[in-house]
């Protein structure tokens, strides 16, 4: 038989009233775990704050040494940023150089790696048979 009476928001249910009256344990049994599992935290937490403070108890006080601070006064200025990394740099184009006439270097203008540009003297020959047929 299922009778419900309404009142507000809230209805009962005869069958759950008779079932509550059959097991008047259920109750109960919910309230006693809620207290245990708040009694079991309450000594966790002691249980922890105990082995701080002996701990806290055994060590021996020691003379810190004081920390030496070096102030500065700040100011505007410019900001530099360098960057050293390991590299290599290679030529796009390279050009082997070959004379036209036979003889002596009299003079070189420029060094391996220097860049000239077109119709730019890079070294002076000397030519003996050029110079001794003139």
């Amino acid at each position: 038989m299922k009778i419900e009476a309404r009142f507000g928001t809230h209805s009962h249910n005869v069958e759950e009233t008779l079932q509550r009256k059959a097991d008047p344990w259920s109750g109960t049994r919910l309230w006693s775990a809620a207290v245990l599992l708040g009694v079991m935290t309450c000594l966790l937490s002691l249980c922890g704050c105990e082995e701080q403070a002996s701990y806290a108890n055994t060590t021996k006080p020691t003379a810190e040494t004081p920390v030496e601070v070096k102030a500065v006064q700040p100011h505007r200025g410019q900001v530099y940023r360098y960057i050293n990394l390991p590299g290599e740099v290679r030529p796009l184009y390279e050009v082997t150089l070959f004379a036209k006439v036979d003889g002596y270097l009299e003079k070189l203008t420029v060094d391996k790696g220097d860049s000239i540009k077109a119709g730019g003297l890079i070294a002076d020959i000397d030519v003996p048979e050029v110079r001794a047929t003139l």
